[in-house]
């Protein structure tokens, strides 16, 4: 039993290790350098902070802020920025600048995802909103999904720039038909999530998720998620 013991710490080591991605974002922002921005996670009702648990190596250029029961940083821009940390699976994202010229008025961005690896984040603004360019596998599949879903939702005037869905029923047969397809999707797991979040649940979100792959259905995000939906929030 005493020889079992090392190993058995070793691997226990090593899957600690495995639960953790490193990630970096080389986000380029020229109109803002010498200037600050924001990168949290997109609104989340209370309960559902610790879905967005990926962390950020902190510096002089980057503070992370303990004010938002949830990962949310503050970025001084440069000329180059590298934005380098670890996650435990890919999460979802907004950057939010601002204007102090203008009554600190946000300029929020499109949602993307952080997913592990290296990549490139372009920002810019036109007419009060960040714009976004991002090329990512992740990042990409979300992207055609939501094109897949945008005559489901209208724009919000509300500051935090959130969609409004006006037909669950449809994006719930367009959601069953693509997990089909693609049962792998974290994209479409994500998609309910939000969803589930935002517009308060829905009892048909079970469905969908009997869809998704053994792959997907073992991981800790699925997991919990089953868990909350099960409890009703």
């Amino acid at each position: 039993m005493k020889s079992f013991l090392p190993f058995l710490f070793i691997a226990l080591i090593s899957n600690s290790a495995r639960s953790q991605d490193k990630f970096e974002i080389k986000l380029n922002a020229p109109f803002l350098i010498h200037d600050s921005l924001v990168l949290s996670p997109p609104p989340a009702s209370e309960g559902f902070e610790e879905f967005h648990n990926f962390r950020l190596e902190t510096n002089k250029a980057i503070r992370q802020t303990m004010s938002i029961p949830y990962a949310t940083y503050y970025i001084n821009i440069q000329n180059e920025n590298s934005l380098q940390g670890t996650l435990e699976y890919s999460q979802p994202a907004i950057f939010v600048y601002l204007d102090v010229k203008a009554e600190n008025q946000p300029h929020i961005s499109d949602l993307f995802f952080i997913e592990k690896g290296i990549y490139t984040v372009s920002l810019t603004k036109e007419s009060g909103k960040l714009e976004i360019n991002i090329d990512s596998p992740l990042n990409n599949e979300y992207k055609a999904l939501k094109k897949q879903l945008a005559h489901l939702y209208v724009k919000s005037d509300e500051y935090d720039g959130v969609e409004k869905l006006i037909n669950f029923e449809e994006e719930n047969k367009i959601l069953s038909a693509y997990i089909r397809k693609n049962p792998d999707s974290q994209a479409a797991l994500w998609q309910i999530i939000n969803e589930y979040d935002l517009h308060h649940g829905h009892p048909a979100y079970g469905d969908n998720l009997a869809l998704f792959s053994q792959e997907i259905k073992n991981s800790k995000l699925f997991k919990s998620f089953s868990e909350k939906l099960s409890k009703g929030r």
